[in-house]
């Protein structure tokens, strides 16, 4: 049976891995190694937390892939700028997997209007999809907010919210927790219901 790839360890823990601060330099210098080695350890982790999160009919519109290029485009340009303080590797996999989640509510609900516009529609093919990109500041002020969830939130709690983030079903998350379905479903709708009040 095909393991699951939300299954897998974070790139955190892989081992091997070189000290994050001299990674997080030369990602703010720009150096294309570092961009490889931030390729390396994320893309299938961020290519299966796409497939997860985009529903099968849009999906054929727009493929898991292009998303996760989407978010290194983001990333990236926001990096080399040192826009992002982050700690380490985990900080990085919970930054880039929030900007995928939101690339891809931005594609769900780009794609659920242009099905119900018949008039874009019976153009046929001949128009574009734009890539619906968050914008640098809209990257800037879910990174500050999700960072102020995950303060407030203690050592159980946060590993619910970060499965979930990964794209891990309920049930997956409860096992990687240890905790009951009810407590991740609570947890879930507590910072949920804090992220609502926050808009």
């Amino acid at each position: 049976m095909t393991a699951d790839p939300s299954d897998t360890p974070l790139p955190s823990r892989l081992a091997g891995a070189p000290p994050f601060a001299d990674l997080a330099d030369r990602l703010a210098a720009g150096d294309e190694a570092a961009a490889r080695e931030v390729h390396r350890r994320y893309t299938p982790r961020l290519v299966a937390l796409a497939r997860q999160r985009l529903p099968a009919a849009v999906r054929a519109r727009t493929d898991p892939e292009s998303v996760v290029q989407s978010v290194y485009r983001s990333f990236f340009g926001r990096a080399a700028g040192g826009d992002f303080a982050l700690g380490d590797w985990d900080d990085l996999w919970g930054l880039l997997a929030r900007i995928a989640v939101r690339k891809c509510l931005n594609r769900v609900r780009f794609h659920r209007q242009e099905c119900r516009d018949v008039s874009r529609e019976a153009g046929g093919a001949g128009w574009a999809v734009p890539d619906p990109d968050p914008s640098p500041d809209e990257v800037a002020a879910l990174h500050e907010t999700m960072t102020a969830v995950f303060a407030g939130l203690g050592p159980r709690d946060r590993g619910i919210i970060e499965g979930l983030l990964q794209g891990c079903t309920v049930e997956e998350v409860r096992t990687r927790v240890g905790c009951g379905e009810r407590t991740v479903r609570r947890v879930r709708d507590r910072v949920r219901d804090q992220l609502r009040g926050q808009t």
